[in-house]
């Protein structure tokens, strides 16, 4: 059974395992291969950053199967001025054998219904359909990721508008 739960400190290298990982499997067309690979050196600073979230209370959602982190969602108040007070969906990541089984809607529903934002690769259609279904709408704001070196697009949902609930 795959279980839905809050991420411990106990859980950080898994987490952080399982968020390069899929970054792999969902960006390998869409990613620079030289930018996938230098994920792989930030491992301590992410285990350090995750750490310090979870210490201080900020800590992840996990699916976790049989004790194998497979996803990640987090969420937290939005950085971006013009949304304020907001949230913004930082991370919703799901390891490729499990696309398609209904657990990335699971994690989304860890968010809740408040309005929220979210940037993404215009190019990533399977990411925007998901969102789209969950209400969100691009809002014409654009910006480059600096490692990826590609524009991303800005969606948001106003509340209310989370269709699996």
């Amino acid at each position: 059974m795959i279980d839905i739960r809050s991420a411990t400190t106990a859980d950080v290298a898994a987490l952080v395992e399982c968020h390069l990982t899929c970054w792999h499997e969902a960006y390998a067309e869409l990613a620079p291969a030289d930018y996938l690979a230098e994920l792989e050196n930030s491992q301590p600073a992410r285990i350090s950053y995750w750490t310090t979230k979870i210490a201080n209370g900020e800590a992840p959602w996990l699916a976790v199967d049989d004790e194998a982190v497979i996803g990640i969602a987090h969420a937290g108040p939005t950085e971006d001025d013009d949304l304020r007070p907001g949230l913004t969906l930082f991370a919703i990541y799901l390891r490729a054998a499990y696309w398609g089984t209904g657990l990335g809607d699971r994690l989304h529903r860890t968010i809740g219904d408040q309005p929220t934002s979210l940037w993404v690769l215009p190019e990533n259609a399977r990411a925007v359909r998901f969102y789209r279904r969950h209400g969100f709408e691009p809002d014409g704001a654009e910006q480059l990721h600096p490692g990826l070196r590609r524009t991303i697009i800005r969606l948001v949902r106003p509340p209310s508008k989370t269709p699996d609930r």
